[in-house]
Order: structure tokens, then sequence, then C-alpha cells
């Protein structure tokens, strides 16, 4: 940026003559360019509405208070999930109940739910059985794989298990079920491994 500026203003005086005036004030619209485009950046990001993860929503509220609600949608990645739905928790097993209907931005080439989609979901549904059992250890992954068994078709309604087998000191283990709601078909499975400590 520095040298767009410097071409943009001390350009122009590069075949004059060395003067005092003119450098002091090729200086100033220099300074007062930089200070505008770092003003209206600001402004840009201020103006830019904040959006809790579901990860915050858990920490300040507790899990509960994302149950029966819309998947909070953050400006990230994320924004897929639209028309993920958290139906219960069970805080005792460590276990989260979701649903999801496919949508035109989940299928792939085929009409079908999206491999990357279901790896989303995977962490998604891995990490919230985590939170169920303490809302304050989201985690960082450390491994995900992904076992796709049969595809669900575009508008179809998918079930989602999320059970954490295991949190440790420094390690949680989840797993992942997704199954078709109409014909119960298991559609794939998914094992989350993530640093809690």
């Amino acid at each position: 940026m520095e040298k767009m500026f410097r071409l943009k203003y001390l350009q122009p005086f590069a075949n004059k003559p060395f003067r005092k005036s003119n450098y002091w004030n090729t200086q100033v619209c220099f300074r007062g360019a930089i200070e505008n485009h770092s003003l209206r950046r600001w402004r840009n990001l201020s103006s830019t509405p904040t959006h809790k993860s579901f990860i915050e929503i858990a920490a300040s509220d507790g899990v509960h208070a994302l149950v029966r609600k819309a998947y909070p949608i953050s400006q990230g990645f994320d924004k897929c999930m639209q028309t993920l739905q958290i139906d219960s928790f069970d805080q005792e097993k460590g276990e989260v109940f979701c649903s999801l209907v496919v949508d035109e931005s989940l299928k792939n080439a085929f009409g079908t739910l999206h491999g990357g989609a279901i790896a989303t979901i995977v962490d998604i549904a891995g990490t919230l059985a985590i939170l169920a059992k303490d809302d304050s250890k989201p985690g960082v992954s450390v491994e995900l794989n992904v076992s796709f068994i049969s595809a669900a078709r575009l508008n179809s309604k998918v079930l989602i298990h999320g059970n954490c087998l295991k949190l440790g000191r420094k390690l949680a283990y989840t797993e992942v079920t997704l199954s078709d709601a109409a014909t119960k078909n298991i559609i794939a499975t998914g094992r989350h491994t993530k640093f809690v400590a």
C-alpha cells in the first residue's frame, strides 16, 4: 500500500529539483492518504455485525441455549450449515442430537450431500458432544476421519448423533453418525479427536 501511495504522490516530483516546500507538501498528502485509508478500513470493519459462534454461546449461556434454535451461523466457513438444527443434548452421557436438510448449498455434482459438508458436520457434532460434557472445553482438532456409506439426496432430512466417547485431561474422543430420517440408512460415520487441555 505504501508503495502505491508513494508512486501516486511522490512520482510527480521525481524529475523536479528538490525543494523543501514540495517535499513537505508531498509528505502531508502521503500521510493524509494513509490516515484516510485506515479510517475507511476501520469504519468498514466496525460496521460489520458480530456473530457469536455456537462455542461462544455454549460458554456464556450453556449448551441448552442452543437447543431448538437455528444453528448460529458465523461469517466463516460454516455458513453452509444454515439448515442445521440442534435438537437435544444428554449432558450425562455427552451426546447431542441434530438434524439437517440437504439444500442446494450442500450438494455435490451428483445432487447429494457433499463429502466436505459431512466432514464439517462431524467436526461440529463432535465438538457439541464435548461441550455437552464440559461447555468450557471446545478444544482444537487433532484428527478427523469419515467413512462414507450411502448418499443423502437433495431435500432429504439427515439425523445426526454425536457422542463423546471419552473426555480426558488433554484429549477428547468423539464419534458421529449421520443417517437418513426417512429410510434410516446410515449415510456416514466419523471420529473426531480434539485437544482440550
